[in-house]
């Protein structure tokens, strides 16, 4: 299964279902919306199966809910939060059977903690920090963005992006060439990177998983939000990216460019 954060109201999800076995997945099928509400956002989700149950957690504006499922179709959300002024929940089970949940404590301004479940509703918080940008082996990190974890055996994975955000964007004409620059972030281009671990605890930074550049359009402009999946014996990213148009006229010896629109974030 495929869950989709609906880009227009932030409040719904839906999923896509595929029957294929064989890489890449190419078929998708709609299923239509799997979980709403009125009263949350819904943001962030990181969802795990359990030997009882599905469990998706998710924060809405400064608190981490968590929602049951069956069978990852219907939900149902607990009313009362898990944590409290705290955001960014990426939950991955360990080898003896619990849960630990990572996420951002916002009285604290971060950096990330963790917390351990036997049951995935009751936690307890774990001493410590997990991982912090610009701090230790993450030194070079500016920002740790929608991180997700998962487990290899005993080997723990941490993939982010570098919080950079595309959407403020400018084409200028370079050696009679568009190129596109980044207004907002002084050009910095989303990009994925990991940190491995051997006990879920202490991380090290690893580098870039993917690397990206600005290329010429129609091709996308860096990549941000990774989630990954386990099919047969490999393993698929998926991840955000976003499209954008420009205009090229030439007028004697000057290329003038100009951005016609900004598609919609692609997954």
């Amino acid at each position: 299964y495929l869950f989709i954060h609906t880009s227009i109201l932030r409040n719904l999800y839906v999923s896509l279902l595929s029957k294929e076995v064989n890489l890449p997945i190419e078929k998708w099928e709609d299923e239509g919306l799997r979980i709403a509400s009125e009263k949350y956002l819904l943001e962030n989700p990181s969802i795990i199966k359990t030997e009882k149950d599905y469990k998706m957690y998710f924060h809405d504006k400064e608190n981490i809910y968590v929602a049951t499922s069956s069978d990852g179709l219907n939900w149902q959300i607990i009313e009362k939060p898990i944590f409290t002024r705290a955001t960014g929940p990426v939950i991955v089970d360990l080898p003896d059977g619990k849960l630990r949940l990572y996420f951002y404590p916002l009285d604290l301004g971060g950096p990330y903690k963790s917390a351990i479940s036997e049951d995935g509703i009751n936690f307890e918080i774990e001493e410590g920090i997990r991982f912090e940008p610009r701090k230790d082996s993450f030194a070079s990190v500016e920002a740790i963005g929608h991180p997700q974890i998962i487990r290899v055996n005993n080997l723990y994975l941490l993939y982010f992006d570098n919080g950079a955000s595309p959407t403020k964007l400018k084409a200028t004409a370079v050696n009679n060439k568009c190129e596109f620059l980044y207004e907002e972030n002084k050009g910095a281009i989303p990009e994925i990177h990991y940190a491995y671990s051997n006990d879920g605890l202490n991380w090290t930074y690893g580098g870039k998983v993917i690397k990206f550049k600005q290329v010429s359009i129609p091709d996308f402009l860096g990549g941000w939000s990774p989630g990954v999946l386990k099919v047969n014996d490999k393993y698929l990213m998926y991840f955000h990216v976003s499209r954008t148009r420009v205009i090229t006229t030439q007028k004697g010896d000057v290329t003038n460019c100009k951005i016609e629109a900004v598609l919609d974030p692609l997954w």
